[in-house]
């Protein structure tokens, strides 16, 4: 992958959701329409420091509008995170999302709280 390190150099990244300990998510919408190709969506969520039997589900939702009704992305789903700390990554194709894409948060268990942040990573259009 000769071509790889200068890709990579080329590569913009974007705080979705900032690392905050929280116990629900308000999400913000993220306007996808300036990048191209695949985009990856990084997921670091922290052990969870309260409740019990918690788990974290974390999917990404679009919509045309960033106002608009949202709908689950096919396949954009990380898997869960229960009680240890973890780095996940999803490769989202931009050819199959709306113009505005948000991340949804279902958290479980009792009185759960979990710390976490979601960046994506993606070539712009015209760089």
């Amino acid at each position: 992958m000769p071509g790889f390190p200068r890709v990579l150099a080329k590569a913009d990244v974007q705080q979705i959701e900032a690392v905050l300990s929280r116990t629900s998510l308000t999400a913000t919408a993220f306007d996808v329409t300036v990048y191209e190709g695949t985009m990856l969506f990084i997921a670091s969520v922290g052990a969870p420091t309260a409740g019990s039997a918690q788990t974290l589900d974390l999917k990404l939702q679009h919509s045309d509008t960033s106002g608009g009704t949202y709908a689950d992305v096919t396949g954009a789903a990380w898997t869960q995170f229960t009680t240890t700390a973890g780095v996940k990554v999803i490769a989202v194709d931009l050819d199959r999302v709306k113009a505005f894409v948000k991340v949804v948060a279902t958290f479980g268990g009792t009185t759960p709280t979990y710390p976490f942040g979601v960046e994506a990573v993606g070539l712009k259009k015209y760089s």
